[in-house]
């Protein structure tokens, strides 16, 4: 509440009590340093905010085959290859499929984890093996920040 919403109150405070004159001589100066109070608190104190938990990512990249954003049935194709690596993700609990990129020639897939490392030792096999793996590379970016992240080609 600003200091301008608590003089506002303190009107209409004095107009529905009917405040006399020696009672809003103590009431203007309380109700000043309330108000004064508060708007300094406001600048001063930080709130707490709720601190965002960072997460870790494994961006997968391999090259399409048809065009620059691939054929429909590539991208079915592709669509249920993520949904495979996603309940392998689900299933053993260490992370989750987060989406999907088609432009340039290229596709990415999307999957954050507090533990990458786990998450890709998880799908790597299915990487290697799947139709997709020449020229694939997954990215791997731990929760510290992008400082600590390696790429794996395939």
């Amino acid at each position: 509440m600003s200091p301008v919403n608590f003089i506002y109150a303190g009107f209409a405070i004095v107009e529905k009590y009917q405040l006399s004159v020696a009672a809003q001589v103590a009431f203007w100066p309380t109700l000043l340093v309330v108000s004064y109070w508060v708007a300094i608190r406001e600048i001063y104190i930080p709130r707490k905010t709720e601190s965002k938990a960072v997460i870790g990512s494994v961006v997968i990249e391999f090259p399409l085959r048809h065009g620059e954003y691939g054929s429909n049935e590539e991208r079915a194709e592709i669509h249920k290859f993520a949904d495979v690596l996603d309940s392998m993700t689900r299933d053993s609990k260490v992370g989750e499929y987060d989406g999907d990129e088609f432009g340039a020639g290229r596709c990415k897939l999307f999957f954050y984890s507090d533990e990458p490392e786990k998450l890709f030792a998880r799908i790597e096999s299915k990487l290697q093996d799947s139709p997709f793996s020449d020229g694939m590379a997954a990215t791997l970016t731990e929760p510290q920040g992008a400082e600590s992240c390696r790429r794996i080609e395939f």
